[in-house]
């Protein structure tokens, strides 16, 4: 039976909306004045309507897929799934208890004894519908109470997503500007041992790229300062933009409306030949089309301009904030791939035995099988860090072998050897004199300027993410 019911319920919302029906709702919803709160306090009273009469399983297949995706695409509230969920819960709850249609009370009736009449029910049952109504209010009102822990299970789960992730970016930058300015003498001092390290024994590719390394990581601060400007300049503009956001959204949304209409006003005049309804459909899409213009001059001719500016100084501090994210993750991953390519030695040295077979092969094999050879030993370097060099060397004593030109291609071979042996000298030096340095920086700078780069969230900054996600933030002004 319940089944059954999910399939009916399947059948009637795709039909309703495969006629249209969900952008009607969507259009009366949003037509409705004072926004989101508007519109999901007649979803909330129609669904507490519908529960005098219809199960729980009716609500949740039929009615919940059509209102739920219009109200959580409403970027002003920006709420989540399992609030909307539970006040819909919560509200379904109330319903079944409220007279004189409530489901719970004439369970109680069907179990109760005769002594127990159906008035004293009705009137037993009102202080709880008032709790119900008080939680209501409550969930309403704070959301975190709601989102709070399952952003917390999620957050310290095993598929917690890693800092980076854009839907944490906001809260966990919240956190890092807060320890960067009551830690910035303790950062600048991880960053400045970290650009006194000596590169002297790295060959000058790589000393390069540290050298980048530290420049990255000492822009961090600088770069801070200058989001936190932008965010302040675009703050300051977003105070005459807000007040004129909402009703020239409003407007534009009814243009497109209007204009969608016409579309289909012109489709359906190429698909008849009648001339009669040639002239209704004109006169459909000339009071379209004056329904524009009469829209078009509500818009205030002052908003081109406050637009303007606040998506100049929004793009800025996009723009900014990218540097800023990009200069910590160079720092971070540029010190761990210098240490990947240095701690490579013992890899290296574990090839050797390899090559060297491969050049005594060579000797007594055709060029073509020893060109084969070349390549499928050195797709042994595929995994070893900073190979490429001698990689090259091989690819190009494999070319050799293929073109016939033998003498070229084992001298090639054995330059490779030779540039092997100079990769794990200078490797060994630099185990002992930089790799300890770009460890202590690791790990001295994981909680704030590589903490986006770490696998997961820190336990420690779990509760506070986990509260910083619970709340439903405004992005309406994005859009």
């Amino acid at each position: 039976m319940v089944f059954i019911i999910l399939l009916g319920a399947a059948m009637l919302t795709a039909a309703f909306r495969g006629f249209g029906g969900e952008e009607y709702v969507k259009d009366f919803l949003q037509g409705l004045p004072g926004g989101f709160w508007s519109q999901f306090i007649v979803v909330m009273a129609v669904i507490f309507v519908l529960g005098f009469f219809l199960d729980f399983i009716e609500i949740a297949v039929v009615v919940v897929p059509i209102v739920a995706p219009i109200l959580l695409a409403d970027p002003s509230a920006n709420i989540t799934a399992v609030w909307l969920g539970v006040m819909i819960g919560v509200n379904i709850q109330t319903s079944f208890l409220t007279p004189p249609f409530g489901f719970a009370l004439f369970y109680l009736r069907g179990v109760a004894t005769k002594a127990i009449s159906t008035i004293a029910i009705y009137r037993g049952v009102v202080p709880f519908i008032i709790l119900q109504l008080i939680a209501l209010g409550i969930v309403g009102t704070f959301p975190p109470l709601v989102n709070y822990l399952p952003n917390r299970f999620y957050l310290s789960s095993f598929n917690a997503p890693p800092p980076m992730n854009p839907r944490l970016e906001m809260c966990v930058e919240e956190y890092l500007a807060e320890t960067f300015n009551q830690n910035s003498a303790e950062v600048a001092a991880t960053v400045d041992r970290l650009i006194a390290i000596d590169t002297s024994s790295l060959p000058a590719k790589l000393a390069k790229s540290l050298d980048d390394t530290g420049i990255a990581a000492r822009s961090v601060l600088p770069l801070l300062a200058e989001v936190n400007l932008a965010q302040a300049e675009l703050d300051e503009a977003t105070i005459g933009y807000a007040d004129l956001h909402t009703s020239v959204r409003e407007i534009e949304r009814d243009i497109r409306k209007r204009q969608s209409a016409i579309k289909r006003l012109k489709s359906e005049r190429q698909s008849t030949d009648d001339s009669s309804e040639h002239n209704h459909i004109d006169e459909e899409t000339s009071i379209a089309k004056a329904e524009i213009i009469a829209l078009e001059s509500r818009i205030p001719p002052e908003w081109i301009d406050i637009s303007s500016k606040f998506q100049t100084h929004l793009k800025t501090l996009s723009k900014l904030q990218r540097k800023y994210r990009r200069a910590m993750d160079d720092s971070h991953e540029g010190a761990v791939n210098a240490v990947d390519i240095i701690s490579s030695g013992n890899q290296l040295e574990a090839f050797k035995p390899k090559l060297l077979g491969v050049i005594s092969a060579v000797t007594t094999i055709k060029s073509a099988d020893a060109a084969a050879l070349i390549k499928e030993t050195s797709a042994g370097l595929n995994n070893i860090p900073g190979s490429n060099a001698i990689k090259s060397l091989m690819s190009k004593s494999r070319r050799a072998y293929k073109k016939n030109k033998t003498d070229k291609g084992a001298a090639l071979l054995k330059e490779a050897v030779e540039q092997l042996d100079s990769e794990v000298i200078w490797r060994v030096s630099a185990m002992a004199n930089v790799v300890p340095a770009l460890l202590a920086f690791q790990d001295e700078s994981k909680y704030h300027i590589g903490l986006r780069s770490q696998d997961r969230l820190p336990d420690f900054l779990v509760p506070r993410i986990s509260s910083c996600k619970a709340a439903h933030t405004n992005i309406s002004l994005q859009f």
